[in-house]
């Protein structure tokens, strides 16, 4: 039988030990007391939201490949109907191997 509620959960989290330099302990110890809230829950804020902003600007610029793929092969296909007009019979294929 699994359990549930806050035992459970604090089960599941893990610690993870990490040195800083001073001056960062120092400014995390600073802010986490101005928001009176334990330095880890601030550092775990922190680490989540930065992760969060990275996903997210990881999917945008997929996006922004995926759209610009999108573009030149929409130029490309363009051109060839322009040019398979204007170009010799067999001059299309000219360097391409059959």
């Amino acid at each position: 039988m699994q359990k549930s509620g806050p035992t459970a959960r604090a089960r599941k989290e893990r610690v993870i030990h990490t040195r800083v330099p001073a001056p960062l302990e120092e400014e995390l110890k600073r802010f986490a007391e101005e928001l009176r809230i334990p330095v880890s829950n601030l550092i775990r804020t922190i680490l989540e939201d930065a992760l969060a902003a990275a996903d997210q600007a990881g999917e945008r610029v997929e996006r922004g490949l995926r759209d610009g793929a999108a573009r030149l092969a929409h130029g490309r296909d363009h051109l060839r109907r322009t040019l398979v007009g204007r170009l010799p019979a067999g001059a299309s294929r000219r360097g391409r191997p059959s």
